[in-house]
């Protein structure tokens, strides 16, 4: 009916509302045209040949009406004001520019990295203190990581990924921690200036770790005394 209706209209050379005539541009070539109802409300004009393609027909309303006909991409297409693409184009040239490659070496304080492994690794050789503590602490630091939280607020007490405190393994030189706090978890257990390097294990640990089922915290302490 729309398609007889355009034809009707080519041979009587009657003037259409332009919000009609996109409608029926809109059905016969399977697209979506968005624009803001003012620019196209009082305009009026002789509906395409039926001959024409979808380029050509974009060219034709854009000859005709003055509009900006923009194509997003194959299906959408944005109906503008030509004023409004020359001020967009005036105050915001488009530029291409390629950016150099960027490296991030520390994670939140320094001594603190994420290889490309999805490990944490902590170095608390070059820690710098979280704000809120006075000394660089192992299991503090780690609560300041994505995922990890104390549902109790304690020290050692860490929830990773909603497991529980006993479902993450600790190693101290291989060697498994069932305590990792003082004073009721308070206090941790581990001296963080005896300790040589931290790898924090919470996106999937490996089966070489058996008992690490949220989390594993292997820590190494230093070979000199």
């Amino acid at each position: 009916m729309f398609v007889q209706g355009l034809a009707n209209a080519q041979t009587e050379n009657q003037e259409q509302p332009l919000a009609e005539i996109l409608k029926i541009v809109e059905q016969r070539f399977n697209v979506t045209f968005t624009y803001a109802d003012a620019n196209v409300k009082d305009v009026s004009i002789a509906p395409p040949s039926f001959a024409l393609n979808l380029e050509d027909t974009l060219q034709y309303l854009e000859g005709t009406t003055q509009l900006n006909f923009g194509k997003l991409n194959n299906n959408n297409i944005v109906i503008r004001k030509v004023s409004e693409v020359k001020n967009e184009v005036k105050n915001k040239p488009f530029r291409l520019q390629v950016l150099d490659e960027v490296v991030i070496t520390n994670f939140l304080t320094k001594g603190i990295a994420k290889p490309n492994d999805g490990t944490t690794t902590i170095n608390p050789q070059d820690f710098g203190i979280l704000p809120g503590l006075i000394e660089p602490d192992v299991l503090q630091t780690i609560q300041a990581l994505p995922g990890v939280q104390s549902a109790d607020e304690t020290v050692s007490n860490l929830n990773i990924r909603g497991g529980s405190h006993d479902e993450n393994l600790i190693l101290w030189d291989g060697i498994k921690m069932y305590q990792s706090g003082h004073f009721f978890g308070l206090i941790s257990a581990f001296n963080p200036y005896l300790t040589k390097d931290v790898v924090v294990i919470k996106n999937g640990t490996s089966a070489f770790y058996g008992d690490g089922v949220s989390s594993v915290i292997d820590m190494r302490s230093k070979n000199e005394i």
